[in-house]
């Protein structure tokens, strides 16, 4: 089938490496923000502030590798997108790192595997009940060590329940799953500092609802590379959902459940702004999937990837501009 060949070297691997490149370094040469990273699981023990800034670039790094990994894994099992194997990884991880703060270790950097293998888990569901238990045990987890990840935890519920319908058995592992990992956190809270109390209310503060977003008008690039990501999205939605009923049926589940996701993701940015430097690289997981799937060989990919190249455009002046 013909398709419009403009603008693929944005999506080529020469250029989305060097561009990673690019946003890698310059991440690495921006001074530290003291963004919020308060982990509930290591809260007491371990503080990311309290991390030395070489350790805290090799620990985000480390686990930037592994969900770069697993998300190949989850794209070569399902979704199969991509005109090559890289591509998606690669998308990924610039989008990652449009938030500098990706290079900082947060409880985001640990969150974002959790999250990627719950959702991969629940597209297992159908063939055995017991993975809708590990899909919510690992969104719990996830919770643990980004605290706004509690609002995925009913997402991934849903799954469960889609696949298979509901029982008392199916009930009570979900249940449990939730239940497992929180009552331990609490036990640890109790027997090493006995604050469960006080850990409870710091939970919940971290939960609070900011401020909704404004656009910063100081960043007049960002500003642009916000709009035009939102308007890649969107075209990449639509793109998605004319040819969604020609996509394999374990292939459309995975979209439907990662579109899903983007959706409730952006409604986290929205409610809580100060986040969206923190969990870009979520967010970047099902939005990679999407703009790397629209770009692809098929008819009118040419203007999503011409968007793609303005967002890469704006994210290195965004990114020039820090040194200005």
């Amino acid at each position: 089938m013909q398709y419009d060949k403009r603008y693929n070297f944005a999506v080529s691997l020469p250029y989305l490496i060097l561009l990673l490149f690019f946003v890698v370094f310059t991440s690495l040469k921006l001074p530290d923000d003291n963004f919020e990273r308060w982990i509930p699981l290591s809260a007491g023990f371990i503080e990311p502030e309290d991390i030395p800034t070489l350790y805290s670039h090799l620990l985000a790094a480390f686990f930037l590798i592994i969900s770069t990994i697993s998300l190949y894994i989850f794209n070569e099992r399902y979704l199969m997108t991509g005109k090559e194997g890289l591509t998606l990884p690669l998308t990924y991880l610039v989008l990652a790192f449009s938030s500098y703060h990706t290079s900082l270790f947060s409880g985001g950097s640990i969150a974002v595997v959790l999250i990627i293998w719950s959702i991969y888990t629940s597209l297992k569901i159908r063939n055995n009940e017991q993975y809708s238990f590990l899909a919510v045990f690992l969104a719990t987890i996830a919770s643990l060590f980004e605290p706004l990840m509690i609002y995925i935890i009913p997402l991934v519920f849903f799954f469960s329940i889609k696949e298979t319908g509901i029982s008392m058995r199916r009930l009570v592992l979900i249940l449990l799953a939730f239940l497992i990992p929180v009552g331990i956190i609490f036990s640890l809270r109790f027997i090493f500092f006995n604050d469960a109390h006080i850990f409870a209310e710091e939970y919940l503060y971290h939960l609070k609802i900011g401020n909704i977003a404004k656009p910063d008008i100081r960043s007049v690039s960002h500003l642009f590379f916000t709009i035009f990501l939102l308007l890649l999205l969107i075209l990449s939605l639509r793109d998605i959902f004319n040819r969604i009923n020609r996509f394999k049926i374990i292939q459309s589940a995975s979209f439907v459940r990662l579109i899903i996701l983007m959706f409730f993701l952006s409604g986290i940015i929205i409610l809580y702004p100060d986040s969206s430097g923190r969990i870009m690289q979520i967010f970047s997981f099902p939005s990679s999937v999407l703009i790397v799937e629209s770009t692809g060989k098929n008819e009118n990919s040419h203007k999503q990837r011409l968007y793609f190249f303005l967002v890469t455009i704006f994210l290195i002046l965004g990114r020039i501009a820090c040194f200005i």
